[in-house]
Order: structure tokens, then sequence, then C-alpha cells
């Protein structure tokens, strides 16, 4: 039985339309972002979050879950590539 470690990846999502709510904040000198919605967006791809290391044949969670029971972990296969 191998122990799967935990690593960070991304969903690259396209054609995605975000609208957010911006209040200027004099006190925090910096802006305040609120009510944030989205519309549309598809899942492209996943990828490595520390070098974009993109998991191939992984476009949607089902494809990701099956991925990681083959491969093991992000790291694991990126480190053999």
């Amino acid at each position: 039985m191998s122990v799967i470690q935990s690593t960070s990846f991304q969903e690259v999502i396209v054609e995605l339309t975000k609208e957010e709510g911006v209040e200027d904040s004099i006190e925090l000198c910096e802006p305040v972002f609120m009510n944030a919605s989205a519309e549309g967006g598809e899942l492209e791809r996943y990828q490595c979050v520390e070098c974009g290391w993109i998991i191939p044949e992984a476009s949607s969670p089902d494809d990701l879950a099956r991925w990681l029971q083959t491969h093991g972990t992000v790291k694991e296969e990126h480190a053999q590539t």
C-alpha cells in the first residue's frame, strides 16, 4: 500500500465572466472586494500551483481522481518527467 502525499494544484477555468463590487477603503489603504458572482466558465485543466506543470488527461474532477489513483501525487509524477 502506498501513502498518497498531498500537494497543491489549481483548476484553470476559461471563458469565465466574474463580477465583483469594489469599495475604496481609505482606512485600510486598499480596495475591499464584495458581492462576487461568476457566470459561465469551463474547466480546461488542472496544473501544479508551484510550477504550472499540467496534469495530463485531467479536464474534469473525475479525470483528476482517476489520475491521482493511478499515478499517486502530482509531485511524484512531476519528479519523473
